[in-house]
């Protein structure tokens, strides 16, 4: 699996000695940033947001089904 993190065009690899990154250790990374992520799996997916209107907590704006 490849994870690759994108705020304000500086891209962050992944801890690699992780078989997984949580949305805690991404908004640790930048904490007064607005952050949007897109977590895909082959037939699914979720859009999650961090700090969206000030508020230092990640929401679930949507969900996908299927292939793009």
């Amino acid at each position: 699996m490849e994870v690759k993190i994108i705020i304000d065009d500086k891209l962050y690899n992944a801890n690699r000695e992780k078989d997984f990154i949580t949305l805690k250790d991404i908004s640790n990374k930048e904490p007064n940033k607005c952050i949007t992520i897109i977590a895909e799996n082959p037939l699914s997916g979720a859009i999650y947001r961090y700090n969206n209107y000030g508020k230092k907590e990640w929401q679930l704006i949507g969900t996908m089904l299927g292939y793009a």
